[in-house]
């Protein structure tokens, strides 16, 4: 039974997936409309794996909007929402497969055979220096590529260290980043227009 609801979970995400790149070319179709469906009901049928830490953050999340929003949202402001969101359906698994091809390369084979003869603190460095200057350029693409260079047999508190190291330097890349940049002031050039 579980295999089944895994299943569906699956399925649901891949249309939503697909649905995610049609938004792309066009938010107003019917394909975009079914893709918002399947990415919520997705996102519900994931409430049941959370950790009692992400209970926490929505549960804050979700008393911070009665702060924030004067009047609480119709469905359908939430459903026109669900047009800007359902591009994470996108993401994801995009990221997913990002890092199973780097996974296949061997250029990043041989970083993970290098990066487990470095001491702990040394690669924790090496990780946020490549995260603040890969992030500049590939956003948040920067993290499945970071992935793959994690050596196969570290134990989970060394890959804990790792992706805080990597959110740091990416997180800093903000600060400089054309791209980032870009994104501030292009709405702003966009209204003077």
């Amino acid at each position: 039974m579980i295999n089944y609801f895994h299943n569906f979970r699956l399925i649901i995400f891949v249309i939503s997936w697909f649905c995610a790149f049609i938004s792309i070319i066009n938010k107003q179709n019917v394909i975009v409309d079914f893709g918002i469906i399947c990415f919520a009901i997705f996102l519900l049928l994931n409430l049941f794996f959370l950790s009692k830490q992400s209970y926490f953050i929505i549960f804050v999340l979700f008393v911070s909007c009665f702060f924030l929003f004067e009047e609480i949202p119709s469905l359908i402001e939430v459903y026109e929402a669900g047009r800007f969101v359902i591009i994470f359906a996108g993401l994801i698994p995009t990221m997913n497969l990002v890092k199973s091809a780097a996974l296949q390369l061997d250029p990043i084979n041989e970083t993970q055979k290098l990066l487990s003869t470095l001491s702990g603190q040394n690669s924790k460095a090496g990780f946020q220096i490549t995260a603040h200057i890969s992030g500049s350029i590939m956003n948040t693409g920067v993290f499945p590529m970071l992935a793959a260079s994690v050596p196969k047999n570290s134990n989970l508190m060394f890959r804990k260290e790792i992706a805080e190291a990597s959110i740091r330097g990416m997180a800093s890349s903000v600060v400089w980043s054309p791209f980032f940049c870009c994104f501030c002031s292009w709405p702003n050039l966009y209204r003077q227009l």
